[in-house]
């Protein structure tokens, strides 16, 4: 995981200040949930959702984890 880096982004600026900002940083992917994905215009190629993270663990350690959801409830 070498050469990673955290782009925090505001989902209260607009989409031109998010695309700035990104075109400025070149980012290969994109770490998103619901609603920056409807703020920032870009394939989806370059995206990756919070909802896809289960199945990206299950796929690369072979084992089930819950949805943020269910563990954001197992928790309280």
């Amino acid at each position: 995981a070498a050469n990673k880096k955290l782009l925090p982004l505001s989902t209260a600026a607009a989409p031109e200040e998010l695309a700035s900002v990104i075109n400025s940083a070149l980012p290969s992917t994109i770490i998103v949930d619901a609603r920056g994905h409807g703020l920032i215009p870009c394939d989806e190629d370059f995206k990756i959702h919070f909802s896809q993270f289960p199945g990206l663990v299950s796929t690369y350690r072979d084992s089930d984890m819950p949805a943020p959801a269910a563990a954001s409830s197992q928790a309280e």
